[in-house]
């Protein structure tokens, strides 16, 4: 076998083996970035989630302390839902205070 011919099949072989590192890097890449989104989604999936049951909870806590209140002898007219002095914002500050 001539030189030359040895040559070149070793220049083809170099590229395909090249050619197979660079997709296999990129795919192992990709891979990585999904899996990396997925994880970041999951978590902020998690955290939303617990901040759904920290307001449910928080709201809940809300009406508990509202139905408290009616039981008292002055009602706060601004945490009563009937009274048009009602404000909703008292309520979550109320109910986040109490969290805390």
């Amino acid at each position: 076998m001539n030189m030359k011919a040895v040559r070149w099949a070793v220049l083809v072989v170099g590229l395909g083996y090249g050619i197979h590192e660079r997709r296999a890097f990129l795919k192992r890449k990709e891979q990585t970035e999904l899996s990396e989104r997925l994880k970041k989604q999951e978590r902020l999936i998690q955290e939303a989630k617990q901040l759904y049951r920290l307001q449910k909870n928080g709201l809940a806590d809300a009406m508990q302390q509202k139905s408290t209140l009616a039981t008292n002898s002055q009602p706060d007219e601004r945490l009563d839902v009937n009274s048009p002095n009602f404000d909703l914002e008292e309520v979550f500050i109320k109910s986040f205070d109490k969290q805390a």
